[in-house]
């Protein structure tokens, strides 16, 4: 699941950057489904969280693009998660 969902989350990240979109609810569900991703991972074995993690990160840097506070609840439901915590265990 940790990997459709983020591969979901990539792809909805690609949309909003070809065409500019701004719709509320798109938003929302890419939040949603952003950090349901960071759940998936969150339960992964420690061993099998490195390229989920690095995927994850650099959807965080994509944000900037896309407006309506997206980056901010990413990085919100990022520092929740504690994924850098949990890399170095």
């Amino acid at each position: 699941m940790a990997e459709l969902s983020i591969f979901y989350c990539e792809e909805a990240f690609g949309f909003l950057e070809s065409c500019s979109m701004e719709d509320e609810s798109y938003f929302a569900a890419l939040i949603r489904m952003y950090g349901r991703s960071l759940e998936f991972v969150s339960s992964l074995p420690a061993a099998e969280r490195g390229t989920y993690h690095e995927r994850l990160d650099k959807l965080r840097s994509r944000r900037s693009h896309v407006g309506w506070g997206v980056q901010d609840e990413l990085n919100s439901l990022w520092y929740a998660a504690a994924l850098d915590e949990q890399q170095s265990e």
